[in-house]
């Protein structure tokens, strides 16, 4: 067997996001964030702005 492309795991899965306080676009992985279940808008998850401190939400 012989791998074609190398693909990532979905908790592995690399993700990037913008800060709407400070400007700051930072990347992160599913793994770093936390996760949050929203039934009426969707899942998505959150992460801290490393500049500024404010929370950092992306789609899941």
């Amino acid at each position: 067997m012989r791998i074609v492309r190398q693909g990532t795991k979905l908790v592995d899965r690399l993700y990037t996001a913008e800060c709407h306080r400070c400007g700051s676009v930072i990347e992160f992985l599913k793994s770093e964030a936390k996760y949050h279940f929203d039934q009426r808008d969707g899942d998505y998850l959150s992460a801290e702005c490393p500049s500024c401190a404010a929370k950092i939400t992306v789609n899941a």
